[in-house]
């Protein structure tokens, strides 16, 4: 059993990881550890919100925000594994989703 992604998804992760370091400040990783993403304190969430905001909202044009959805409802029609590895990817990057729901409310709609 092969258990290397395949060229595409390889390419998908570029690309992720190239829109993540496009779209957030260049120290955001290292500097972000007050997200309330689970990574520490909230001193500084004021600071970082609009940030954030425009990250998300820059998800939500690329239709990422619900990357495994459908187009037709809003999604990006991307595989699980591609979700996986988005997920993964922005992780990594301590990226902000808010995507409780999209990954919980949502599909009970």
């Amino acid at each position: 059993m092969d258990f290397r992604f395949s060229e595409q998804e390889e390419a998908f992760r570029r690309e992720v990881d190239e829109f993540i370091r496009r779209e957030l400040p260049a120290n955001w990783t290292e500097e972000s550890l007050h997200w309330p993403g689970g990574y520490g304190a909230i001193p500084d969430l004021e600071e970082i919100t609009p940030a954030a905001e425009r990250f998300r909202h820059r998800l939500a044009e690329k239709g990422w925000l619900a990357i495994s959805w459908p187009e037709e409802y809003g999604g990006a029609g991307r595989s699980h594994i591609e979700q996986a590895i988005f997920y993964e990817r922005m992780s990594y990057h301590r990226a902000p989703i808010a995507d409780i729901g999209v990954l919980i409310s949502g599909p009970s709609i």
